[in-house]
């Protein structure tokens, strides 16, 4: 049981999203269970990064592995579920940056802005 303002409410998983250390144990929880994820699948991406509830993934195996890989993710824990996204045309947003593949193996980088942006 938690309040926030003058409201009771009855916390049946997670953690208390007013709390100070929130941020810190769900980071700390992520770390393990990004232990668990990579180290229980038989493939493995070449580059992982994670900002918060983030993740930037290369992935040198293939389409078809890829939606394996998800879904081996998504099964680890209900309550921590993945969505993707797959580049379009050489390129991928991640956060507020525009990653673009340059061949043979470099990217190059811009500020992303989403659709919706408003320069507000």
């Amino acid at each position: 049981m938690t309040k926030v303002s003058s409201t009771y409410r009855n916390q049946q998983m997670g953690l208390i999203a007013v709390s100070t250390w929130s941020s810190v144990i769900a980071d700390i929880y992520m770390e393990h269970f990004e232990t668990i994820a990579l180290s229980s699948s038989n493939l493995k991406p070449t580059c992982w990064l994670r900002y918060v509830d983030d993740t930037f993934v290369i992935w040198p195996h293939g389409k078809d592995t890829l939606d394996l890989f998800l879904s081996h993710l998504n099964g680890i824990h209900p309550s921590i579920q993945f969505a993707m996204e797959v580049e379009s045309e050489e390129s991928l947003p991640f956060l507020d940056v525009l990653i673009q593949k340059q061949p043979p193996y470099s990217f190059s980088y811009s500020v992303y802005r989403k659709p919706t942006h408003t320069n507000r």
